[in-house]
């Protein structure tokens, strides 16, 4: 797995009606970042993104239910992706990732995220 820790969450980051949660890395402009949940990712570069595996919330595990097509190539490039809490088949979004159940964690300033990938998740 290869971990990322939440370093700050923007004020509108987080609706509680919404399914939806924009994540940035630490570069995020700063007419964005109120709007959302900022990551560091120690090997963004290694992240692998498939169908069927789990990330991980302060240990909670989802499961990846699709992927958009660029998805993986913006979050190892610069820590952003779209993260949908429910179940679909098709992804909508070029840059989301779908994840079930289809409850949003809670998320919290200092708390872990762990995506696939490296060599122990081949």
């Amino acid at each position: 797995m290869i971990d990322g820790k939440i370093i700050d969450i923007g004020e509108e980051a987080l609706a509680e009606d919404d399914n939806l949660v924009l994540f940035f890395g630490p570069t995020v402009t700063p007419g964005l970042r109120p709007y959302a949940v900022v990551q560091e990712i120690t090997r963004p570069e290694e992240i692998t993104l498939r169908v069927g595996r789990q990330i991980l919330f302060g240990g909670e595990s989802y499961q990846i239910q699709a992927v958009g097509s660029l998805a993986e190539a913006n979050l190892k490039a610069i820590g952003h992706v779209t993260m949908v809490f429910g179940e679909v088949s098709q992804p909508e979004l070029v840059n989301a990732i779908y994840l079930s159940p289809a409850k949003v964690p809670d998320f919290t300033v200092g708390q872990l995220i762990q995506y696939p990938g490296g060599a122990q998740d081949e």
